[in-house]
């Protein structure tokens, strides 16, 4: 079952909709013992704990198959886990903050690489912009979560669309940026994910 609310703490907060796909449960072991070996090191700075996998919720498939899951941290932070892919982590957005947005790469059933932007948003906001392609995108918001397949700089300037109709221009100070396990970025056509 896909969830598509738009109300994350009863996404987070309701029964699980599905256990981990064995690949998802696989990256959450190795981003866990990741965090656990380099916990001391300066570079290791995110301080957001480890996954909770028992609150992981699937949030949305991709056209690949892919599923993309929500799950919390130990320390307030929240994950977006795209299966085969990567994970993006960050801190609940906020009215400061109102979306992360994190680039990454997405393996094809061909093992192709394909770029990726995905972001977590605060309740109210349908939809969001950015340049991808040298064109304003707008993508939906779904569940509180937007996924753009696709090249993109999402990462250095996000515009969030209120459903009061007002609009906010997220700067590349403010945006979130999460950790990726996926490789360098590759150029591709894009197109928002359904």
């Amino acid at each position: 079952m896909i969830l598509e609310r738009n109300d994350l703490r009863s996404l987070l907060e309701g029964p699980p909709t599905s256990a981990l796909d064995p690949t998802a449960a696989a990256m959450v072991q190795r981003y866990d013992e990741n965090r656990i070996a380099y916990r001391n090191s300066p570079t290791t700075r995110d301080g957001f704990g480890p996954l909770l996998p028992e609150t992981a919720r699937v949030v949305r498939q991709l056209a690949s198959g892919q599923r993309v899951y929500a799950i919390k941290t130990s320390a307030s932070g929240l994950c977006v886990l795209v299966s085969g892919a990567a994970i993006a982590c960050g801190l609940p957005a906020s009215q400061s903050d109102p979306t992360t947005a994190k680039e990454m790469n997405e393996t094809s059933s061909s093992g192709a690489l394909s770029p990726i932007a995905v972001g977590i948003t605060r309740g109210g906001i349908r939809a969001v912009s950015f340049a991808a392609d040298g064109q304003d995108t707008t993508v939906a918001v779904v569940g509180n979560i937007w996924i753009y397949e696709g090249r993109s700089n999402a990462s250095r300037r996000v515009t969030a669309y209120y459903a009061d109709g007002s609009v906010r221009v997220v700067e590349p100070s403010s945006i979130s940026h999460g950790r990726s396990s996926g490789g360098p970025q590759t150029p591709a056509e894009g197109s928002a994910a359904e």
